[in-house]
C-alpha cells in the first residue's frame, strides 16, 4: 500500500471510498494496489484472496480472468470495461457468494474496481421466481383457475396457460385491455376501474365478474385483483386471479328460479313476482314517472273442471292457461300464477284502452283455444279484472283493485273483461 500522504481532491476522492457501502480499489497498470476501502478488505479475506499491495492483477484474475484480460487489454483506453459483471465465487468454507463487478480504466497507469456483493439479493430474487414459478405451476394444474398480469393501465401484460383452457384466449389478448374480457351487458357490471381503485387503497378487492370466451360463451369468475410494488414500494402492477364458478352460478340461479317459479306452470309464483316487479317500483321511488297495469284472471267454473276431470284434468287446463300467457304478452311483461286458478299479468306504462284490449284478447285466445285430454275436449273461459294506477310504490293495492274488478266480471256473467 503506497503510505504517503494524500492531499486536495485525493484526500476528498479517500474520504469517499472508505466510506462507501461497496468493496472498491484502484491498482495501477503495473498491478499495484494503491486504494483499498474496509469493505474491499472483508470481502477479500472472505473469500480468501490475497490483498497485498503487489497482487492487484491476482486478485482481479482471482475475482473474475475474463475481466482481467479486458483490463490488461484496455489500458491504453480509458472508459468502463465491465459494469455489473455477475461474478460466482465459493469462500474457503464452500458458501457460493454472488458479486456484481465493475472495471473503469481511468488513464493508462489507474484502473477503479468496485465489487458488490449481491449475494443476498441473487438468493432472494432467485427464491421470488421460484416462488412464482411453483405459483403458476399450482395455478396450471388446479382446474378452473386463470391469471393475468396486468400492466397500471389494466391492460393485460402476460396471461398464463390456463385462460386457453377456459376462456378459449391465446396470447392474443396480451396488450388488450382487461376490461374487454368482461361482458359489458352482463347482469352483474364490474367497473373494473373502480375495482383498481380499491386495490390500491386495501391491497387487493374481490368480486364476481363475467367473462367472454372466445366462442361466444361467457363463464363467470370469482376474483382477485391485487397490487404489486416494486421495492420502493411504487405501485407497479396489477395481477388477477379467477376462479371459474360458473356452475355454482347456475346451481343458485336454478336455485331461485326453483323458489319464485310456479312448478305446475312454469309462471312466477307470488314471490317471483315481488321480485320482477321491484325494480319497477325502484324507478318510481327515485322519482320516474311509472303506470302499471294488473290483470287479474280466473277460470270461470273450475272447480266443476275439476269434479269432471279430476285434478289431472284440472293441472292441464292451468298449464294450458299458463302456455297461452306467455304466447299472449311481451317478454317484459310480468306473468305470475298466485295460486289456484288465479293469475295475474302486470304490464309497465301502457295506456289503459292498451290494457283493456290485451285483456280481451287473452279472453278470446282461451276462448277459442279448447284442449284435448285424453281424447276428451275441455273448453274453459276466463273472467278478467282489470286496474292501473301511476306513481306506486307498492303493488298489493293495484293487484286488490284488479281483483274488485274480476270479482264484478264473475258477478255480471263470467267470460268477461271489467276496469276497475
Amino acid at each position: 500500500m503506497n503510505d504517503e500522504p494524500i492531499a486536495g481532491d485525493d484526500e476528498s476522492l479517500l474520504q469517499f471510498v472508505y466510506q462507501f457501502p461497496v468493496a472498491v480499489m484502484r491498482m495501477s497498470g503495473a498491478g499495484v494496489i494503491d486504494l483499498m476501502n474496509p469493505r474491499a478488505v472483508s470481502l477479500l479475506v472472505g473469500l480468501g484472496l490475497p490483498f497485498e499491495a503487489d497482487q492487484g492483477w491476482g486478485i482481479l484474475e482471482g475475482l473474475d480472468p475474463t475481466v482481467c484480460d479486458l483490463v490488461r487489454g484496455h489500458l491504453l483506453e480509458p472508459g468502463p470495461v465491465a459494469e455489473q459483471r455477475p461474478i460466482e465465487r465459493r469462500d474457503p468454507q464452500g458458501r457460493l457468494h454472488h458479486l456484481a463487478l465493475t472495471a473503469i480504466i481511468v488513464n493508462p497507469d489507474s484502473c477503479m474496481v468496485a465489487i458488490e456483493d449481491v449475494t443476498k439479493r441473487v438468493v432472494q430474487e432467485r427464491q421470488l421466481a421460484r416462488e412464482r414459478q411453483s405459483l403458476a405451476v399450482v395455478l396450471e394444474a388446479l382446474q378452473g383457475y386463470f391469471v393475468l398480469m396486468l400492466d397500471l393501465d389494466l391492460c393485460i401484460t402476460q396471461p398464463n396457460r390456463s385462460i386457453e383452457r377456459l376462456l378459449g384466449h391465446g396470447a392474443t389478448v396480451v396488450g388488450c385491455a382487461c376490461i374487454g374480457l368482461l361482458r359489458a351487458d352482463s347482469s352483474e357490471p364490474v367497473d373494473l376501474a373502480a375495482k383498481a381503485e380499491q386495490a390500491v387503497r386495501q391491497g387487493w378487492v374481490t368480486f364476481e365478474a363475467e367473462y367472454r370466451c372466445a366462442d361466444g360463451g361467457t363463464i363467470w369468475g370469482d376474483t382477485v385483483l391485487t397490487t404489486i410494488v416494486d421495492e420502493a414500494g411504487v405501485l407497479s402492477a396489477f395481477v388477477i386471479v379467477a376462479r371459474d364458478v360458473s356452475e355454482r352460478r347456475r346451481r343458485e340461479a336454478a336455485l331461485i328460479d326453483e323458489a319464485l317459479t310456479d312448478p305446475l306452470t312454469g309462471l312466477l309464483n307470488r314471490r317471483g313476482l315481488a321480485a320482477r316487479v321491484a325494480p319497477w317500483l325502484d324507478h318510481a321511488r327515485a322519482g320516474k314517472a311509472l303506470t302499471i297495469s294488473a290483470l287479474a284472471l280466473d277460470i270461470d267454473f273450475f272447480k266443476r273442471v275439476n269434479d269432471r276431470y279430476g285434478h289431472d284434468g284440472g293441472d292441464t287446463v292451468l298449464r294450458h292457461l299458463g302456455q297461452l300467457l306467455m304466447q299472449q304478452f311481451r317478454r317484459g311483461d310480468i306473468v305470475a300464477r298466485l295460486g289456484g286458478e288465479e293469475f295475474v299479468v302486470l304490464l309497465r306504462d301502457v295506456p289503459d284502452a292498451i290494457a283493456l284490449a290485451s285483456a280481451e284478447r287473452m279472453r278470446q285466445l282461451l276462448e277459442q283455444s279448447p284442449l284435448t285430454w285424453k281424447d276428451q275436449a275441455i273448453a274453459v273461459t276466463t273472467s278478467i279484472g282489470v286496474a292501473s294506477a301511476a306513481g306506486l310504490t307498492e303493488v298489493e293495492r293495484l293487484l286488490h283493485d284488479a281483483d274488485l274488478a274480476l270479482y264484478r266480471a264473475k258477478a255480471e256473467g263470467r267470460n268477461r273483461v271489467v276496469c276497475r
